[in-house]
């Protein structure tokens, strides 16, 4: 590979490696459509790599390493697609005070579990980063881990705009 085609990978390695930090890091935009456009962005940028596999040197090594890139790139499309169809469904949020950011959402289907979701995000101008996440399921009912010391009291109060009581509760 010429240096000039590997210095044209920076741009999708850098756009891949600040999603996937971003994704680690529990911080994401506040607005849906912002994070839709990065994911987007990841996986072109994930694509373009794959596709620079087929042109390694040697041939014998680039050529298997490409197929089976293409068909993580293809799996990881799959992914996108069922967790946009199947999760996060109906969201709703309600800002608590102090930046902190109430937001629960149904997720599942007929065929899988379902529940709700209830997460606490701090903002920060126009980013969001996730502080506390539980999962209230409706087949598998079980008591939410216990909130970090500083968050338990926005968490109740989480709840009691969500409508969710933890299983002790009920």
């Amino acid at each position: 590979m010429r240096h000039r085609a590997r210095r044209d990978l920076l741009i999708p390695g850098g756009i891949l490696a600040a999603v996937g930090s971003a994704a680690a890091l529990n911080i994401s935009f506040a607005a849906p459509f912002f994070n839709f456009l990065a994911v987007l962005a990841a996986l072109g940028a994930a694509g373009v790599l794959v596709l620079a596999l087929f042109g390694m040197r040697p041939s014998w090594l680039g050529i298997p390493l490409g197929l089976l890139g293409s068909g993580a790139w293809l799996m990881a499309c799959l992914w996108i697609v069922m967790l946009a169809a199947f999760d996060g469904n109906s969201p709703s949020e309600v800002a608590l005070g102090d930046g902190l950011l109430c937001r629960w959402t149904v997720y599942g289907s007929a065929v899988s579990d379902s529940g709700q979701y209830l997460a606490l995000y701090r903002r920060m101008l126009f980013i969001d980063r996730r502080l506390y996440v539980e999962r209230h399921s409706d087949v598998y009912p079980n008591a939410p881990a216990s909130a970090p010391g500083g968050l338990q009291n926005a968490v109740a109060r989480c709840r009691a705009h969500a409508g969710v009581m933890a299983s002790s509760e009920r």
